[in-house]
């Protein structure tokens, strides 16, 4: 009995298996049912700077804090904060040079001009890409929302392979693992009718 093929080998082989489809570069409104034939980079660092991610008090230092001042989405403050200070701050909005936090509008005590507070909840610069970065690697389907979202309207990607070589390549699969492999719906509709006539 031959050794059994790595998971590595047993990969390649079935890659082997598979014809390289033709490439084309598409919008990514287009590209539904198509996979990626090169690695999707972001064109732009997203969020572009620190934001907020809640309503409540842009706070720099340890508290108690004086409010000097509102950052709103569309309408940063303009100034750094020095310890003790803060700002009212809006979803979406640029934090301050300065801020190294933000006091979350429900645990915040304002009394005039001051406040005070806990918790902490921001969004940090480029936590959902930097620019130039992969965001989706080659061989990846429908990648509509990744792609438009970091401003990538056009990409370069293949067809789906027709069903016949999916089908060898699942045959190949379980005749090699030995293993039940899951089935697709049509799959496991035809095993049962060609049960049932055996029948």
């Amino acid at each position: 009995m031959s050794a059994l093929l790595t998971l590595e080998d047993a990969q390649a082989r079935l890659l082997e298996l598979a014809p390289e489809m033709a490439t084309c570069e598409l919008p990514a409104e287009e590209a539904l049912g198509r996979y990626l034939a090169t690695d999707l980079t972001a064109r732009r660092t997203q969020p572009p700077a620190d934001l907020s991610a809640m309503d409540g008090y842009a706070i720099a230092g340890n508290g108690p804090w004086k409010r000097v001042g509102e950052s709103r989405a569309g309408t940063p403050f303009a100034g750094a904060l020095s310890s003790g200070e803060c700002v009212r701050i809006s979803t979406g909005a640029h934090m301050p040079d300065g801020v190294d936090r933000v006091l979350i509008q429900e645990n915040a005590h304002v009394d005039g001009a001051l406040v005070t507070a806990r918790d902490t909840p921001l969004r940090r610069e480029s936590t959902c890409g930097c620019a130039a970065s992969t965001l989706l690697k080659a061989i990846r389907s429908s990648p509509l929302a990744p792609a438009s979202g970091q401003g990538n309207s056009r990409s370069r990607y293949r067809r789906a392979t027709d069903g016949s070589v999916c089908e060898r390549l699942r045959a190949l699969l379980c005749s090699t693992a030995g293993t039940n492999w899951p089935q697709t719906q049509s799959n496991a509709a035809r095993t049962k009718s060609r049960q049932a006539t055996a029948r």
